[in-house]
């Protein structure tokens, strides 16, 4: 600290370790270290000494309600509390904690909720998870102060073009012929939910059947796939955002 009198405004100092993976991944990625301090301290340059750190770190004071930092953690999948998600609403492994290091375990207990989490381990069946996506909107259509309330919940729906699945029928063993190549129509439901927005950056949670569809490279300068629909009525694209954890969770598939 630069002044050991005004130490005690640092309540906590920690590394952001949901970031490592992107670490890994991306040499060009920032390490990320939250500062809690107190109510009182409204500038963290003027207390945090930065010189005795084994790197370069740079401090730089935003006043826009932090709005920066919200965008940089929905862009890659991360939630954050309350502000993010309704209470009891989503399942950990939904959160996607068990790419995160030190998050779940599968072997622990008890905790609430670890049954439920040992058994889906166990299973490996998940229907959902979270996903970053973009929100193919113009710019003067975009409210930059405006964000979804944390209480409502906007269906996603796939485009008709994509619904179809093609399957085969076997003959009627009556009637000469081999069998015939048709094409059937899901009952049409949500694919999942828009569960929070900062500007065009969302996060939906996303059924884990339609990840082909939306991660697949046949697909992927396809920007009609998914939509909202607004209050209005207007039609807003919705674009998946492939995760930093997308290749694991295609291996495990795999290897069920």
């Amino acid at each position: 600290f630069k002044d050991d009198k005004r130490k005690n405004n640092i309540i906590s100092c920690f590394v952001d370790n949901r970031f490592n993976k992107l670490i890994f991944k991306d040499s060009n990625e920032s390490i990320r270290i939250r500062i809690v301090t107190t109510k009182d301290c409204d500038d963290i340059g003027k207390i945090y000494n930065d010189k005795m750190m084994p790197f370069p770190i740079e401090i730089q004071r935003y006043t826009d309600n932090s709005d920066i930092f919200r965008k940089k953690r929905l862009i890659n999948g991360f939630i954050d509390g309350i502000q993010d998600v309704k209470p009891n609403s989503l399942l950990p492994l939904e959160c996607n904690f068990d790419y995160m290091p030190n998050v779940i375990s599968s072997n622990k207990g008890c905790y609430v909720g670890q049954e439920l989490t040992a058994r889906t381990v166990s299973t490996g069946i998940l229907r959902k998870r979270l996903v970053s996506v973009i929100l193919d909107i113009s710019p003067d259509k975009l409210n930059s102060k405006q964000q979804l309330p944390v209480n409502e919940y906007i269906d996603v729906e796939l485009d008709e073009k994509y619904d179809a699945v093609k399957t085969n029928i076997a003959p009627n063993p009556f009637s000469k012929g081999d069998s015939i190549t048709t094409t059937i129509k899901r009952r049409k439901k949500p694919v999942g939910s828009l569960i929070t927005t900062q500007d065009e950056i969302g996060i939906v949670l996303l059924r884990t059947d339609y990840f082909p569809l939306a991660f697949n490279e046949k697909f992927k300068d396809a920007r009609d796939k998914f939509y909202i629909m607004t209050p209005d009525g207007d039609r807003i694209n919705v674009i998946p955002r492939k995760p930093f954890w997308y290749e694991e969770w295609v291996k495990a598939q795999t290897n069920r």
